[in-house]
């Protein structure tokens, strides 16, 4: 029974954050998105943003960070489309950051 009460409570913060992330409203003058109507792409990202409670200081940073990620998820449904796969793709909690910003924190050298 507290595993299901458990569950439930991760449920709703769960959706608590995914309420907040897709009822934010931007300052007038500050576009998220560069058309009016969203994508399924968008959609996954504020999913993304709200699952690992990512938080980006600018406009142009969430922009960045949506470019990342959206590059990511071609790569992972291309690769998890092939049946010659013997194992998926999936995203985590760096999805959103480049491949130069990842080397820098795995402490890759200069060579």
């Amino acid at each position: 029974m507290s595993h299901t009460k458990t569950l439930v409570a991760g449920l709703g913060a769960a959706t608590a954050l995914a309420g907040g992330a897709f009822m934010f409203k931007a300052p007038s003058h500050v576009s998220l998105f560069d058309y009016e109507n969203l994508t399924d792409e968008d959609y996954k990202f504020m999913s993304y943003v709200s699952q690992f409670s990512k938080s980006y200081e600018t406009a142009s940073e969430f922009k960045l960070r949506k470019d990342v990620y959206i590059a990511k998820n071609t790569e992972i449904d291309a690769f998890n489309a092939d049946i010659n796969n013997t194992h998926t793709l999936g995203h985590n909690m760096f999805s959103d950051r480049t491949y130069a910003e990842m080397k820098k924190l795995n402490g890759a050298l200069k060579s």
